[in-house]
């Protein structure tokens, strides 16, 4: 009788130990399983966070790196002037330093060009111009403004029209379009070969 007790009691015990294990080890499941859920999400909100950061990005660089309207009218409409002053022909005589400066210039020999021009600016002003087209080929707008305005103004300067163009030109460039547009009006409303192109232009800005 005492050993059946004992061994009741014993049993009671084990099944008790039994059924306790069973509670605890599905509560560690459930706990792992949690554990689990929740590295998934976290895991999923980071693929999202850095799925959304690159697309920032991208958008970002699209947008930084896309030229404005204005820069691509610039583009679109200014061409270097063209040598309008002397005849370049083989053979240009090394005396000859309106010829070699030109020649210089046609090459995009800027600093050649530039430092013959400056020689020349008193006996021959019309290379004052292509000192301000110099200054927007090496993309000195503020430079190229403070030669051009000037001759833009100066009723006697023969290329006055065109300095007025790529004057307009320069505010163009530099998001001044106010300014710009004034320049192109004024060509509007004259009589010469910038008049389609200024219309043009006005009609975009």
């Amino acid at each position: 009788m005492k050993q059946d007790e004992i061994f009741a009691e014993g049993k009671e015990f084990s099944d008790a130990f039994l059924e306790s294990a069973k509670i605890i080890g599905r509560s560690q499941l459930k706990s792992r399983f949690r554990n689990l859920d929740k590295v998934r999400r976290l895991k999923k909100r980071n693929i999202l966070g850095v799925a959304a950061t690159i697309a920032i990005l991208i958008a970002a660089s699209i947008f930084m790196f896309r030229p404005s309207s204005e820069q691509q009218l610039y583009s679109a409409y200014y061409h270097k002037m063209p040598n309008k002053v002397v005849s370049i022909t083989r053979g240009v005589s090394e005396t000859d330093d309106l010829k070699l400066a030109f020649l210089a210039y046609e090459k995009s020999n800027y600093l050649d060009a530039k430092e013959q021009f400056l020689t020349l600016e008193n006996t021959s002003p019309e290379v004052k111009l292509y000192l301000g087209i110099i200054a927007m080929e090496e993309y000195n707008y503020d430079e190229a403004l403070n030669i051009l305005l000037p001759l833009s103004d100066d009723s006697n300067y023969h290329f006055k029209t065109d300095a007025k163009w790529y004057a307009a030109l320069c505010y163009l460039k530099t998001g001044e379009l106010e300014k710009s547009k004034n320049y192109l009006l004024e060509i509007q409303n004259g009589d010469s070969t910038y008049k389609v192109r200024a219309t043009e232009l006005l009609a975009k800005l």
